[in-house]
């Protein structure tokens, strides 16, 4: 099984996240498309197409956006970012996807809890995981929510990670990606 799962998601110690509300038209906004997807740009953050090297991936994993108001890549953690990951494989399963994700941050070195156990939830319709989780990487305490869907044969990983005094901020953008997120 390529430890697809979130487990391809490092940045600096740290992943992003998501969850789904809502059904709010976002025609208008700015928005990001991918060849599957698409979704709503918060006002104020922008599409990082140079950070996603940053992220480590492992196995058929592919970083597809990385979304922050911080034009400074040493400044993603404390500011907030929001991590677009798409993983691949014949061994996709979401019920793994969240212990996949914890095993591969502490592989990278870092202390990773989860705040609650994760709960199933619906990501514009199709059946998904969402996460609270604690992350520790350099001696630095980061906060983060986490969505993992499956969709045509791929996980969807969406995880916001962020300095604690940011939460709240980011947090609401990171809702406003999963609030106007589409499959395609």
């Amino acid at each position: 099984m390529a430890a697809v799962g979130v487990s391809v998601l490092l940045v600096a110690g740290v992943v992003t996240v998501l969850l789904v509300r809502g059904d709010r038209a976002w025609v208008d906004e700015p928005r990001v498309e991918g060849d599957r997807y698409a979704f709503g740009l918060p006002a104020g953050w922008i599409d990082q197409p140079s950070a996603r090297g940053l992220l480590s991936a492992r196995g058929d994993t592919e970083a597809l956006h990385v979304l922050s108001g911080s034009s400074d890549l040493r400044r993603l953690p404390r500011d907030g970012y929001a991590a677009v990951v798409r993983a691949s494989g014949e061994r996709i399963d979401l019920s793994r996807s969240v212990r996949e994700f914890v095993a591969g941050a502490r592989a990278s070195g870092a202390e990773v809890r989860l705040q609650d156990p994760p709960r199933h939830v619906a990501l514009a319709g199709a059946d998904a995981i969402a996460f609270d989780f604690v992350i520790t990487a350099r001696g630095v305490r980061l906060r983060g929510r986490g969505v993992n869907a499956v969709h045509d044969g791929a996980l969807y990983s969406l995880v916001l990670t962020v300095a604690e005094p940011a939460y709240a901020s980011a947090s609401a953008k990171f809702q406003h990606v999963t609030d106007t997120w589409r499959w395609r």
